[in-house]
């Protein structure tokens, strides 16, 4: 009985290291200049796709990723949009005295409520990798900058008649870096850049 013991304890002591080096196995890389190499594993355990799966899908995936920009933005940074805007607005939910937000232009008094910011967004460039056969064994994505889009809901007052509508307003800029990466909207694991010791 204590033999048996102690090889189930040994075994248990193996295994465990293999589970580990499994699990840490299926993470995204990241070299000094913040780019992310994502292979063909990482995409297959984020999609749960088989080998099959993978080579008929993997020209469809797309890219996205969030930034380590926390905050609103830095308008020293700023730059135009793939519009060629320095902002793209939307608006909805027009309502009251105007019939479309330049309108308010002619407001004698007008403000905004409810602002929200949504998390920054990385603008991503996606190269893939390919074997000596051309087939797809992963990607690298780089950040060339970020977004941020901010909700509210603009007033104005038009001599005494309110009206207002709903605005959304996103701006870009360059900086920042990846911190994380999602694969058709489904994360991906990334093990971040650690500089060698001297």
């Amino acid at each position: 009985m204590r033999k048996l013991v102690l090889g189930l304890v040994a075994a248990t002591a193996v295994a465990a290291p293999i589970a580990m080096a499994a699990s840490s196995a299926n993470a995204a890389t990241t070299d000094a200049n913040g780019v992310v190499t994502v292979t063909k594993g990482d995409v297959q355990a984020a999609m749960g796709w088989n080998n099959d799966q993978f080579q008929a899908l993997a020209s469809t995936v797309t890219f996205t990723g969030s930034s380590s920009v926390t905050g609103y933005g830095d308008e020293t940074h700023m730059i135009k949009s793939p519009t060629g805007e320095w902002h793209d607005y939307g608006y909805s939910n027009v309502t009251g005295s105007i019939s479309k937000p330049e309108d308010c232009q002619w407001a004698t008094a007008w403000g905004f409520e409810g602002d929200v910011w949504q998390p920054a967004k990385a603008t991503v460039t996606v190269t893939p990798v390919k074997n000596s056969q051309q087939k797809i064994t992963g990607w690298t994505v780089a950040s060339t900058g970020y977004s941020t889009t901010r909700s509210n809901h603009v007033w104005c007052d038009m001599g005494g008649e309110m009206g207002g509508y709903d605005r959304t307003t996103t701006e870009y800029f360059d900086g920042g870096s990846l911190a994380s990466v999602q694969v058709n909207g489904k994360n991906v694991a990334v093990t971040p850049y650690v500089a060698p010791t001297a």
